[in-house]
């Protein structure tokens, strides 16, 4: 999964990010480094935003996250 493994001596743990269908901001996006990739975490209120309208935004941004790195990775 790309998440870290923590260990406390003898205690062993895990990273662990729960499925939650419930937005708790109007609009959240986070970019994730996990393994060598960014994950894109998209959450929306479904009171203010349409699934239709959050497909096209969300395609805009992956593109737009795409030329910035590409553009950091020339300096």
């Amino acid at each position: 999964d790309g998440y870290p493994k923590i260990k406390f001596e003898n205690i062993k743990s895990e990273y662990y990010i729960p499925k939650v269908h419930t937005s708790k901001f109007d609009l959240s996006l986070e970019l994730i480094p996990v393994d060598n990739k960014l994950k894109i975490n998209l959450e929306y209120s479904t009171k203010l935003f349409t699934e239709e309208f959050m497909k096209v935004w969300q395609t805009r941004k992956r593109r737009c996250t795409r030329k910035t790195i590409k553009l950091m990775s020339n300096y």
